[in-house]
């Protein structure tokens, strides 16, 4: 939502001392690519270049980092 992103970014911007895994933008990037992948039309890469992400390993980081398993865990998951 509108709220949630401009609350990380205000928290982004005095975060200083946060390592770039951990920026709230990218947990909102993450959150919004399992909605892409939620709806069935996105394949992992699409969604992470969706979200800004285009190192797809990074992105594998970032999600394990904030959801705790692998986008295809995650899709199995939801559609198996």
């Amino acid at each position: 939502s509108l709220r949630e992103y401009a609350y990380a970014v205000y928290i982004g911007a005095f975060s200083s001392k946060s390592s770039k895994d951990e920026n709230p933008l990218n947990y909102l990037r993450i959150k919004k690519s399992c909605d892409l992948l939620r709806s069935g039309e996105y394949s992992v890469a699409e969604a992470a270049a969706e979200v800004g992400i285009n190192d797809l390993c990074y992105y594998y980081k970032l999600y394990a980092k904030f959801m705790g398993g692998t986008p295809r865990e995650q899709a199995s998951h939801n559609f198996g």
